[in-house]
């Protein structure tokens, strides 16, 4: 089993897309930071779209 620090600092999502996946993250780790990468431009974009609420880009 694996289990993940609770005070998390950093998370990096390699394929982001839209940006869900960190958005579940944030709700248990409010002060963890992240490197959101992917390939493709429109999902880079949905992501500044979909995350402009919680921190600047």
């Amino acid at each position: 089993m694996c289990s993940i620090s609770t005070n998390l600092k950093t998370i990096i999502d390699l394929g982001c897309g839209n940006g869900f996946l960190f958005k579940i993250f944030l709700k248990s780790y409010p002060k963890a930071s992240a490197i959101l990468l992917d390939h493709s431009e429109p999902m880079i974009e949905q992501v500044h779209n979909n995350m402009k609420d919680y921190r600047p880009l």
